[in-house]
């Protein structure tokens, strides 16, 4: 359990204790025989000074809502809260990043297509952003 030691002196306790709770879950989820994961699914929340994202009903809401409609395809679950930019004081440029990881990206798309519009239907529940998204091969 390293990587969480990690979050902590990088990101301070308070969303250390966010990503931690997200990091418990995401290995309790996980079948302990399950391939790992070779599509990450990157959905990016860019800030802006209007932007509004509230963290709280996306990870109590939201986040539940994706596991349950893309399960059981889904692997595991990340969220990042942007904190700061390069600069000690300057705006993080995302509100929040999520990593979504599934086998394929046919386990992806096919686990998405009949729900993308209920997932979609409540990004105005906890934001204004329109979020970007990336479907990357993770390598290693």
């Amino acid at each position: 359990m390293k990587r969480p030691a990690l979050v902590f002196v990088a990101l301070g306790v308070a969303s250390a204790a966010v990503l931690l709770t997200v990091f418990q879950r995401q290995q309790a989820s996980r079948a302990p025989d399950a391939p790992p994961a070779r599509i990450r699914v990157t959905v990016l929340y860019p800030q802006t000074s209007e932007s509004r994202f509230d963290m709280t009903y996306y990870l109590g809401t939201h986040i539940p809502l994706v596991r349950a409609r893309l399960a059981p395809a889904l692997r595991g679950v990340l969220v990042e809260q942007g904190l700061s930019g390069r600069e000690p004081g300057s705006p993080a440029p995302f509100a929040a990043i999520c990593h979504l990881s599934f086998d394929s990206l046919e386990a992806y798309r096919e686990a998405f297509g009949p729900h993308a519009a209920e997932i979609a239907g409540d990004l105005p529940n906890f934001t204004n952003i329109q979020p970007t998204l990336q479907i990357s091969e993770v390598r290693f």
